[in-house]
């Protein structure tokens, strides 16, 4: 259950960025001279990708964890046992270190991150709880 919900949450994401980060930014780094296209390319294949990885791996571990303190936490309560600080900073800190990610990918090679997106990792970061941890029903609500 766990290994096919990262599946389907990492296949989102990838959507996300072959859909609409991909091809805009391959058809702007073709549109440039030979010699300019260099520093743009390294950048966003080299730098921009690694956020790109990095938030999902880490979005991946936070539904690891969530779904192991499901496990190992029966429900006492309708919400659940609260989660702690680690399973809901992956949970929620993956999204937004990917989208930084693809907004970098769109800085280097279109030359800017449209507004949409460079507000979406400031709101994503809202839903960290800000006292104490939620439980595992509450994220899911």
């Amino acid at each position: 259950m766990a290994a096919l919900l990262a599946v389907a949450v990492a296949t989102a994401l990838w959507w996300l960025y072959f859909e609409n980060a991909a091809a805009p930014a391959g058809q702007a780094l073709a549109r440039l001279p030979d010699r300019d296209r260099v520093r743009p390319a390294i950048n966003a294949y080299g730098l921009a990708h690694f956020p790109l990885i990095a938030g999902i791996i880490y979005l991946a571990l936070g539904i690891e964890l969530v779904l192991e303190h499901l496990a190992h936490h029966p429900s006492q309560h309708p919400a659940g046992a609260p989660l702690d600080w680690t399973s809901t900073a992956a949970l929620f800190g993956g999204p937004v270190v990917y989208l930084i990610g693809r907004g970098l990918l769109l800085r280097f090679t279109v030359g800017h991150t449209p507004r949409a997106q460079s507000s979406r990792p400031a709101s994503c970061s809202h839903c960290f709880p800000s006292r104490g941890a939620r439980p595992p029903s509450a994220l899911s609500a």
